[in-house]
C-alpha cells in the first residue's frame, strides 16, 4: 500500500506519495486474510451464496469473501463495507461479467483502505469497470477487458491501488485510468490504450507507477494536471504531458529508471528524469518566471530525435547524461562536454529491439553521478541509463 502524507495544495487537500528516491520502495501491500473465509460464493450451489452480491449484502465490515471458479453475471457495489473479495483460483478462472449494464464494481460510500478485489477478470462493463468516489479499493490480479464508455477505472477523491493487473481489449473513449483529487498506486501491470488516446489522466492528486508497461501508441501514456508523482522502472509508449497551476511549482512528475518512447511536455511546475531513456522524443518545458520550477535530468540518455530539449536551458539542469543521434538543444545550445554529458555511441545490446543493457566497453558504464540516487546495486559507480543506480530494472524490483 502506498504510504501517504497530507499536503494542502491550493484548492484541495490531496494525498501525496513519499519520494521513492529517499525511501527506496513503495510501501507495503494490503495484508491478505489468512485462515477460513467468512463467506463463500459458488455459482454451482456449493457455497453460502450463488452470487457475489448476496454475499456482500450478508457480510459485515472487515469480512473475507472467497469466490469459486465461475462466470458471475452481476455488478458489485460494496455499499460502504470494507470487504476483501477474492477468487479461489485467480483471474484466469473467475469472471465478473457486467453484461453492459453499467459499472462492474463500485465503491462510493467511504470504503476504507482494507477494501479489496483480488483475482478476477472483469468484462463488459459500461461507463467504467471500477467506479470509486470518496473511497478506497485495492485491485490485484485483475484482467480488465471489453469495457465500453469513458474509462476503465474512474476515481474521484479515491485511493486506488492496482497491482499485477492487465488492461486489454477495452474501448474506453477518454482514459484507461482517470482520477481527480485522489491517489493512484500501480505496480506490476500492463496497460493498453483502447479507443482513447490517454492511458492515465490524473488531475489534482498524486500517483505512482512502478514496474509496469504502458502502450498508448502515439497518444499519451500520461496526461497529468496539478499532480505530484513518480513513474519508476517502467516502459512507456506514448507521450507525457504535465501541467501545473501557476502558484504550485512544487508539483512534480518525475521519472526514474524508465524508458519513454515519446516526448515529455511540461507547463510550469517541476520535473526530474533520473536514469531515464527518451528514445525518439524530446523534452518541452514552459517556464513560469514568477513561480519557477526545479527541472533536472541526470544519468539519462536522449536519442533518436531531431533535438533533445526545446526549453529555456537556463531553467534546466542536465548532467551526466548521454546524447546519441540527436542534437542536444532545438535552439543550438551545446550540452555535450559539460557537466559530465557525453555524445558517444551508448553501445546498447539491441536498442532497436528495446534491449537497453550496456555492452562491454560502453562509455555509459560508471559514467553517472552516484550522488543523484545512489551507486549501482553491485556497489560500483552509477551507470547512465535505466540499469544504473539503486532502482535498476535488473533487480531493483
Amino acid at each position: 500500500m502506498l504510504a501517504f502524507l497530507t499536503l494542502v495544495a491550493g484548492c484541495d487537500s490531496v494525498a501525496v506519495p513519499f519520494d521513492p528516491a529517499a525511501n527506496g520502495d513503495d510501501g507495503d501491500d494490503i495484508a491478505a486474510p489468512t485462515g477460513s473465509a467468512d463467506w463463500t460464493v459458488d455459482c454451482n450451489g456449493g457455497g453460502d451464496f450463488d452470487e457475489i452480491g448476496d454475499a456482500i449484502t450478508a457480510a459485515a465490515d472487515g469480512d473475507w469473501i472467497i469466490v469459486e471458479d465461475c462466470e458471475y453475471t452481476e455488478r458489485l457495489n460494496y455499499n460502504g463495507k470494507s470487504l476483501y473479495i477474492q477468487s479461489r483460483n485467480g483471474s484466469g478462472s473467475t469472471t465478473i461479467n457486467a453484461a453492459s449494464g453499467g459499472y462492474a464494481v463500485q465503491v462510493s460510500n467511504g470504503e476504507t483502505s482494507e477494501t479489496a478485489l483480488v483475482g478476477f477478470t472483469i468484462s463488459n462493463a459500461r461507463g467504467a469497470a471500477v467506479y470509486a468516489e470518496l473511497a478506497s479499493i485495492h485491485l490485484e490480479d485483475i484482467v480488465f477487458t471489453d469495457t465500453t464508455g469513458e474509462y476503465v477505472i474512474y476515481g474521484y477523491g479515491a485511493d486506488l491501488e492496482v497491482k499485477d493487473s492487465v488492461f486489454t481489449n477495452n474501448a474506453e473513449t477518454t482514459a484507461v485510468i482517470a482520477t481527480s483529487r485522489g491517489g493512484v498506486d500501480m505496480s506490476g501491470s500492463t496497460v493498453e490504450c483502447g479507443r482513447s488516446s490517454i492511458a492515465f489522466y490524473w488531475a489534482h492528486g498524486a500517483g505512482m507507477v512502478d514496474n509496469s508497461t504502458v502502450d498508448c501508441g502515439r497518444g499519451y501514456a500520461g496526461y497529468f494536471e496539478h499532480t505530484t508523482g513518480h513513474i519508476m522502472r517502467s516502459v512507456l509508449t506514448g507521450n507525457i504531458y504535465s501541467e501545473n497551476e501557476d502558484d504550485h511549482p512544487e508539483d512534480s512528475f518525475d521519472l526514474y529508471n524508465t524508458v519513454l518512447t515519446g516526448s515529455y511536455s511540461a507547463v510550469y511546475g517541476s520535473f526530474a528524469f533520473k536514469h531515464v531513456i527518451v528514445d525518439g522524443g524530446r523534452v518541452d518545458y514552459t517556464n513560469n518566471v514568477e513561480y519557477p520550477g526545479v527541472n533536472e535530468v541526470y544519468n539519462s540518455v536522449l536519442m533518436n530525435s531531431n533535438c533533445a530539449f526545446n526549453v529555456d536551458l537556463t531553467t534546466l539542469t542536465v548532467a551526466n547524461s548521454a546524447f546519441w543521434d540527436t542534437a542536444e538543444s532545438c535552439e543550438g545550445t551545446a550540452l555535450v562536454g559539460q557537466n559530465g554529458n557525453i555524445g558517444n555511441d551508448p553501445q546498447f545490446v539491441d536498442a532497436n529491439s528495446g534491449d537497453y543493457h550496456l555492452d562491454r566497453g560502453s562509455p555509459l558504464i560508471d559514467a553517472g553521478d552516484s550522488a543523484v540516487l545512489g551507486a549501482d546495486v553491485d556497489g560500483s559507480d552509477a551507470d547512465i541509463g535505466i540499469y544504473g543506480g539503486p532502482f535498476t530494472q535488473d533487480g531493483g524490483w
